[in-house]
């Protein structure tokens, strides 16, 4: 599993293949419904079983600016325009 280094503001970025697929999963799943999905429904669209990395995943992608989240407030996941320009990026 390689990783993806986009420059942007200055820094290096770095995102595993897996973190970019979860990216665009909640990119398209927003572009599909009012909410964003729940862990689980990240998992099952990904076909994958492994609910800690996904945790882990969207921690990194909102660290690195890419999604917001409020743990107050379930499914209420926002892809930020630099998380929409990186995955514009990877699409060239």
């Amino acid at each position: 599993m390689g990783s993806v280094y986009l420059i942007g503001k200055g820094d290096e970025i770095m995102l595993t293949q897996n973190q970019v697929k979860v990216l665009r999963m909640i990119i398209n799943y927003l572009g599909e419904n009012e909410i964003g999905p729940t862990n689980e429904e990240i998992e099952k669209r990904l076909n994958v079983n492994w609910s800690s990395e996904v945790c882990e995943y969207m921690d990194k992608l909102e660290r690195l600016g890419c999604i917001i989240r409020d743990d107050r407030m379930p499914r209420s996941i926002v892809v930020t325009d630099e998380g929409k320009k990186l995955v514009k990026l990877l699409d060239i």
